[in-house]
């Protein structure tokens, strides 16, 4: 055989066996690299997933938070004997601006046990001065007092309320001696307002970038607006968009209106 032939069939043969092996290296650097973004984005998905949850668990802590304190206050027979004699004394000691912003309150309340107001102050964001709470709250309050059974001497849960459009935290418990012992002389609430800056408050908590709206709300984002159609109130929603990744939680509105 010829050398030339030779020389250009070993020639032809690297040059194959290149590409065979070029071609090789680059589809597993393909599939790798599939692999290896589909692992990634997975992975931000569920940091997404999970960051929303650590946002929830937040809001819930100052739920809790309220809860605890509202239980001091209505378990307490200074409190049961100011529900029968509306001391001032006790308004004195007890309602003032300084306690407000110690406890991160906004508003607090005495119904009595057919549903009257005994006492209601409110403390606006910033304020000096208490002020009445504004009327569409003490009907909320006027009439879930009166939806808790009076022989119920322990309901009430907290929750998150919309109210005429603004957004509460609310913890109410059945006003008992410092025995928790009956009968009841009504209930006490405490309440949180959830405004801008309560969240940012909370983004700071968390170092993440948070919104808090109703799902029906006209500047819900974009990307969530499948909320308003999710029904498992306890499921992560992730929508990743462009170089965003979004994701939300719905929680119930106390007051029967669109999740939050």
């Amino acid at each position: 055989m010829p050398k030339k032939l030779l020389t250009t069939l070993r020639a032809r043969a690297i040059m194959a066996l290149t590409f065979i092996f070029v071609a090789m290296g680059l589809s597993c650097m393909l599939i790798i690299s599939l692999v290896i973004t589909q692992r990634l984005d997975s992975f931000e998905q569920e940091l997404a997933a999970a960051n929303v949850r650590r946002a929830r668990n937040s809001l819930q802590q100052d739920m809790i938070r309220i809860d605890n304190l509202v239980k001091d206050w209505s378990w307490w027979d200074d409190t049961y004997e100011f529900m029968a004699t509306l001391s001032a004394d006790y308004v004195d000691s007890n309602i003032t601006p300084d306690v407000f912003r110690n406890q991160d309150l906004s508003a607090i309340a005495f119904v009595g046990a057919r549903g009257e107001i005994l006492h209601a102050s409110y403390m606006p964001r910033g304020g000096e001065e208490l002020e009445p709470p504004k009327e569409a709250l003490l009907d909320y309050i006027r009439k879930t007092s009166l939806s808790h059974g009076q022989d119920d001497l322990f309901s009430g849960q907290p929750a998150v309320v919309n109210i005429a459009g603004s957004l509460w935290m609310t913890a109410t418990r059945t006003v008992l001696t410092s025995q928790q012992t009956g009968p009841s002389r009504g209930r006490l609430w405490m309440i949180q307002e959830i405004d801008e800056a309560y969240v940012e408050k909370i983004t700071q908590r968390t170092e993440l970038a948070l919104q808090i709206h109703v799902a029906n709300a006209p500047e819900l984002p974009q990307a969530m607006l499948a909320l308003r159609s999710e029904k498992a109130m306890n499921e992560a929603l992730v929508t990743p968009e462009r170089a965003t990744i979004w994701s939300g939680l719905l929680l119930p509105d106390a007051a029967g209106g669109a999740p939050i």
